[in-house]
């Protein structure tokens, strides 16, 4: 998976603002275990990467903290790649890099550790099959609030094969 995804709704004039981040691809099943947030978006389980850390560390660090469950480090496999480019949060354009690796968890989850950010979009764990995920993002009228729609949304088609 190589896909860039150009929402063209920024200013040529605003300055670039870069982020890498990792994203969990994992299954049991038929159903993926997936973050559905206030606005009823569901994405994959990942975030940004921290200054020193790798890609992997990140998608570790990440789930655990979204999810509870604990990625097991020899299952981690890179699946591709997906760069956004779009309007960022203070007059800036940002240029998103999500390397996407599938993995598998423990069976069960701990406690997690979510942020104000998370906390205030109510973050919660959920296993859904891609076609109920990609039929809820697209129930969704107005990305604006929740633009990672798009992108995950992209990369549930393009693991379904659509």
């Amino acid at each position: 998976m190589d896909i860039n995804i150009d929402l063209n709704d920024y200013d040529v004039t605003d300055s670039f603002y870069n982020r890498k981040a990792a994203r969990g691809i994992i299954r049991k099943g038929d159903k993926y275990l997936m973050i559905r947030g206030n606005c009823g978006d569901i994405k994959f389980p990942g975030g940004g990467v921290e200054e020193g850390e790798s890609l992997k560390e990140t998608l570790i660090r990440e789930v655990r903290e979204e999810t509870g469950y604990t990625v097991m480090e020899n299952t981690i496999s890179y699946y591709g790649k997906i760069t956004e480019k779009r309007a960022g949060i203070h007059k800036d354009i940002l240029i998103m890099d999500s390397s996407y690796f599938t993995c598998e968890v423990s069976k069960e989850p701990g406690s997690r550790n979510l942020d104000d950010y998370e906390k205030e979009r109510r973050y919660e764990c959920v296993w859904i099959t891609l076609d109920e995920a990609i039929s809820l993002n697209r129930s969704i009228d107005n990305t604006e609030n929740c633009p990672w729609v798009i992108r995950d949304t992209k990369a549930m088609e393009y693991i379904l094969g659509k």
